[in-house]
């Protein structure tokens, strides 16, 4: 590939060429089927308002979805979609990987990270007991506390 490649232009569009003769289409995802309506339910302000979204949508596959979610620790949940909007907003790595190791920090301590692993790892009655129950009974404080500094225990880059 290399020998057939046009030295005349600069590195980047050089390396784009290259790449070029190694690419090949990807078929869609499974995802693909459903996309509009994905990001009609998920551009919902709350992990409440995109359940009960997938909920109306009157369809099998977003009533798939909810059902999923509601298996799932409501606490994790509702964590995991600040994680995935507010890690959309930082600016570098960094910052990224300092909020990813303070959920990581403060969930395997939690509760249900606990009550995950009796349920499918110890007891494997896969019927775990989740503390707050359900999205509603998780409030903003119980969320914001994964996202809090951690203090001495805080990651680090040299810095």
């Amino acid at each position: 590939q290399i020998e057939g490649a046009d030295f005349s232009v600069g590195a980047a569009e050089m390396l784009n060429e290259i790449l070029r003769g190694m690419t090949h289409p990807v078929p869609a995802g499974s995802f693909a089927a459903h996309s509009d309506l994905i990001d009609d339910c998920f551009a919902k302000d709350t992990a409440e308002e995109i359940v009960a979204a997938l909920d109306a949508a009157d369809n099998e596959w977003a009533s798939e979805q909810a059902a999923t979610i509601r298996t799932k620790s409501p606490e994790t949940v509702k964590v995991a979609l600040r994680q995935v909007r507010d890690g959309a907003k930082l600016d570098n790595f960094e910052e990224n990987m300092r909020m990813e190791y303070r959920i990581g920090w403060r969930k395997v301590q939690s509760h249900d990270f606990l009550e995950g692993v009796r349920a499918v790892i110890i007891d494997k009655d896969n019927a775990p007991k989740w503390k707050p129950a359900t999205l509603e009974e998780v409030s903003d404080a119980d969320v914001a506390r994964y996202f809090e500094p951690l203090g001495d225990d805080e990651l680090t880059f040299g810095d």
